[in-house]
């Protein structure tokens, strides 16, 4: 870590190692800022970004290891607004019911039909998804762009079981 410091690539960094027994390492380098200001200590926080997608798969696979969350479980079992789905034809624009039902194991797999809004604006139902976005799905097993929104999804879905 520290020759990511001395040579310019990071500012700094923070390694903790642990188990059930608490952290084993914690070591700091460097500052928490490019201007060097603060230096990192074992409170300082930083922006994860995409790294909350282990985290909450991590978070469900542990709900289905104690075997209060199913992989195959409709997602409507825990978010009930999510029952009745309907989906639109991309030729037509008409809208019918799902065939598939959303399944946890489509939200992990990032698979569930969600289409990520800034990527669908650029498609020629892209003014139907603005109007009725978040309620227009592509079809449940159909890849999806991976997005934040599906994070948020599995997300609320491991708070109701928690």
């Amino acid at each position: 870590m520290q020759r990511a410091v001395d040579s310019g690539h990071i500012s700094g960094a923070l390694l903790l190692v642990g188990n059930r027994d608490g952290a084993g390492v914690l070591e700091t380098v460097g500052t928490q800022t490019a201007k060097g200001e603060t230096p990192v200590n074992k409170d300082t926080i930083f922006r994860i970004y995409s790294m909350t997608k282990p985290v909450i798969s991590v978070a469900a696979m542990t709900l289905v290891e104690d075997g209060m969350l199913g992989l195959d479980d409709p997602v409507s079992d825990y978010i009930p607004s999510f029952a009745d789905l309907q989906v639109i034809d991309s030729e037509t624009g008409t809208s019918s019911p799902a065939e598939n039902i959303m399944t946890i194991r489509h939200l992990l797999m990032h698979q569930s039909g969600i289409v990520q809004q800034p990527f669908a604006m650029n498609t020629p139902l892209g003014p139907m998804y603005r109007d009725s976005f978040p309620d227009v799905l592509t079809r449940p097993d159909q890849n999806a762009v991976d997005t934040n929104f599906l994070e948020a999804f599995n997300a609320i879905t491991a708070q109701e079981l928690a």
